[in-house]
């Protein structure tokens, strides 16, 4: 019973890190990661995390530095290059019909988190094997 309580004290300890550890906006400036997979195949679950982490450079890149949460779900009709855009449909711009034109550069965002989400999952897969083994073994 000792040995259980121990365990969930931890994992509360643990979780408690990981979200005060977690990203709370977007940096100033964008930092490279120190991992390297430029012209590699990648074929290792570290190799595919590092390929994510670039892919958020990328990304941000492309939205000049504004991430999903700080941008508006329509493009703006006072600044149609503003990749931040606008949430307001009366001030979004306009197709054809009259309907707002969704923000491309938002858009960027749902294909980056889709694409490194199954990046990241092939690191977790990795890990979760060695931990499995590791603790099969020993």
């Amino acid at each position: 019973m000792k040995g259980t309580r121990v365990w969930e004290i931890g994992g509360l300890i643990a979780g408690a890190l990981l979200i005060a550890a977690s990203e709370a906006g977007v940096p100033a400036t964008i930092e490279l990661p120190t991992c390297d997979v430029v012209d590699e195949a990648i074929n290792t679950g570290g190799e595919a995390r590092c390929f994510a982490q670039y892919m958020r450079i990328h990304a941000l890149e492309a939205t000049g530095g504004l991430s999903y949460a700080q941008m508006g779900r329509f493009q703006s009709a006072a600044d149609l290059g503003d990749p931040a855009g606008t949430s307001d449909e009366a001030a979004a711009a306009k197709d054809e019909s009259g309907n707002p034109v969704s923000n491309g550069a938002r858009n960027i965002w749902i294909n980056e988190t889709a694409l490194a989400t199954a990046l990241d999952v092939s690191y977790m897969a990795e890990q979760l094997a060695i931990f499995g083994i590791v603790v099969r073994c020993c």
